[in-house]
């Protein structure tokens, strides 16, 4: 699973590189800049196996540098705008794909409680497993109860304010017999 997670992220990468992925650039025949595709960037992959709580949630940061090589052949500022406002439409392509992954590896899938973007669970894992590990999101609503306004904005903002330090000397082993 882990290693489809890691395919999968990079599958998304590639998708992202080939259909959003934009810089400005200088014409010379307008005298002024104008967007182009751009089809590449530069990308540190790091995976992680547990939460802010030490419960087991695989998943992958992709930390994305602000410079691709544009058909200039010059290094430029990623266009963000196309990029930023189709962050819904790359988790769903992450989804799917990371979908298909899993089912190949033989495990049946289904949509998850709150499909956000293609979320799906494997099916024979019970509801109580997934929420004796899902502490962060209790954290999480408890906070937005306590302020009154649930809104995307609060929950980002209850995410930020509630979340753990991480503990780096707490070791593998002893997460997992937690587990």
């Amino acid at each position: 699973i882990e290693q489809a997670m890691r395919e999968s992220a990079a599958a998304t990468i590639t998708w992202v590189e080939a259909n959003l992925i934009e810089t400005r650039i200088w014409d010379k025949n307008t005298a002024r800049q104008v967007t182009v595709k751009s089809d590449n960037i530069a990308v540190a992959s790091f995976i992680h196996d547990v939460n802010r709580n030490n419960e087991p949630q695989l998943h992958i940061h992709n930390v994305i540098a602000n410079a691709t090589l544009a058909p200039d052949g010059k290094w430029h500022a990623i266009r963000n705008e196309n990029f930023y406002n189709n962050q819904h439409l790359i988790g769903s392509v992450h989804s799917a794909d990371l979908r298909s992954r899993i089912e190949a590896l033989g495990y049946e899938t289904e949509a998850s409680k709150s499909a956000i973007d293609g979320n799906f669970e494997i099916v024979g894992v019970n509801r109580n497993t997934i929420e004796a590990f899902s502490s962060r999101l209790d954290e999480i609503n408890e906070h937005v109860a306590a302020v009154g306004f649930d809104s995307p904005k609060t929950r980002a903002i209850a995410a930020l304010e509630t979340r753990n330090p991480k503990d780096p000397n707490l070791g593998r082993d002893e997460v997992v017999a937690k587990w």
